[in-house]
């Protein structure tokens, strides 16, 4: 299991931009956060803000000084991107403070956007870090890779048997009956009565499902226990996608949305592969 503070311990000059590699999006941007915070508050006066304050507000998304580009659809629109860079235009209310942004999923940057980005990352103000975050760097543009320094971090995964099982069955169901899935979500997941934490449980059950299922497809070590014999009919490029929209609606769970029609999209999204 990845030490946040003990990582953190070990940096000590800060690069302009990160890209951290991990197979588990929300806990890499945990460890972001953290990451933020150092940067942020080595630069800080306390004269507007005490530590203390940036640390909290961090934590909440709500530091004048840190932006988060977290998509709520699968790709990263070019709005959403003009908003981030719009948001650095503006000068920091701290004299000479550290900013930080944080893009949660760059593998969701269409490549027709990323010079956009690529020219921020190359030519970045004073002051201006950047963490990005991953857990596809397959699906990362080299250009983007080559100007950032990458930090791999790798999480343990803890998910209950049962909820493998459950999630194999429905992965299962999906691949032979596709959107009319839809109308049997019941069977698999009226037993969590909406408990979002439930949901979420879910949705990593079918990531360690999928991730298993691209490791043995590229030979790399994976748990017989996990495979769905179906997903062999998928091709990879297919399974890739499963894998980032399973993350995407996963991040969702815990916002105020009806988790089944969180469902019901899933399935249209998983369908549909875009």
């Amino acid at each position: 299991m990845v030490n946040n503070e003990e990582l953190l311990s070990k940096i000590n000059k800060f690069s302009h931009a990160y890209l951290i590699n991990s197979n588990n999006l929300d806990a890499s941007f945990s460890f972001a956060k953290d990451l933020a915070k150092k940067i942020i508050i080595s630069t800080n006066d306390e004269l507007l803000y005490k530590n203390e304050e940036i640390s909290n507000l961090i934590d909440e998304n709500s530091f004048d000084d840190f932006f988060v580009l977290n998509p709520d659809n699968l790709n990263i629109k070019v709005d959403e991107l003009n908003e981030l860079l719009d948001y650095f235009e503006t000068k920091s209310l701290r004299n000479n403070g550290n900013r930080v942004y944080v893009i949660y999923g760059i593998e969701r940057l269409r490549p027709v956007f990323a010079n956009k980005l690529l020219k921020f990352i190359e030519e970045p103000q004073d002051n201006i870090f950047g963490i990005i975050l991953t857990q596809n760097m397959d699906g990362v543009l080299p250009t983007i890779i080559s100007r950032c320094q990458t930090i791999n971090l790798k999480y343990d995964v803890n998910i209950a048997l049962d909820k493998i099982s459950d999630m194999k069955k429905f992965l299962e169901f999906f691949i032979h009956n596709k959107v009319d899935t839809i109308a049997y979500t019941n069977d698999f997941f009226l037993k969590y009565e909406g408990n979002r934490k439930e949901y979420i449980d879910c949705f990593s059950a079918i990531e360690t499902i999928i991730s298993n299922q691209i490791n043995k497809y590229y030979g790399n070590s994976f748990n017989e226990e996990y495979l769905v014999s179906s997903l062999d009919e998928i091709n990879i490029n297919k399974l890739i996608k499963m894998l980032n929209i399973t993350s995407k609606l996963k991040g969702l769970v815990n916002n105020n949305i009806n988790l089944n029609l969180l469902i019901d999209r899933y399935i249209i999204e998983m369908e549909r592969g875009d």
